[in-house]
């Protein structure tokens, strides 16, 4: 087993636990509601990791997904979070408003539920834009968590959108690179 495989295999069992903790309140989410799959998500390359490996082992890791990430990618760099809601800008693994990593889908995707009527979510529809941005706490626990994680690595977390964390993922896979190596890495990827 290499550092990288160590490192993500106790990343995925602290995932794990944490999804777990999250509420399970009653919630107006429904199959096809997408709105908070348009809004700005940051997630680590550890996150990214293990949604790639989900996504190529379960062979959606396909053409089509790349180049959506690619192409969200290059829209979403360096681009404000509030320009990036408004603008409605779908994560690049919605596709016919279904989630292809929905099983994988990072703790802030998990953690980001509506208890009221799910039009509220969108922006334009009035919705409180704060309450959009709010993190979880097990997610700021998950992130303090990773950089320590990272640490180990001699590496430290830093926020990618989901296409530039996959992207980077994919490039640590095939380049079988360590992990002190990927901000190289994601910085490249366009």
């Amino acid at each position: 087993m290499t550092p990288l495989d160590r490192t993500l295999a106790g990343f995925r069992a602290e995932l794990a636990q944490r999804a777990a903790k999250l509420p399970v309140e009653p919630i107006s989410c429904k199959i096809g509601c997408t709105a908070c799959c348009h809004y700005p998500l940051t997630i680590s390359i550890l996150e990214g990791l293990t949604l790639y490996s989900y996504l190529f082992k379960k062979r959606l890791w396909t053409d089509l997904i790349r180049n959506a990430c690619v192409e969200h990618s290059k829209r979403t760099w360096d681009l404000h979070p509030l320009v990036w809601l408004l603008a409605k800008l779908p994560c690049p693994l919605l596709v016919s408003d279904r989630c292809f990593g929905y099983q994988a889908r990072p703790l802030s995707c998990r953690a980001r539920v509506s208890k009221s009527l799910p039009h509220y979510c969108a922006p334009q529809s009035g919705g409180n834009i704060a309450e959009m941005f709010e993190l979880h706490p097990e997610v700021k626990d998950l992130w303090e968590y990773e950089q320590r994680l990272l640490a180990k690595q001699k590496t430290q977390r830093f926020g990618l959108s989901v296409s530039k964390a996959l992207l980077t993922a994919e490039k640590l896979v095939s380049k079988h690179e360590t992990l002190r190596n990927y901000a190289y890495l994601f910085l490249g990827n366009d």
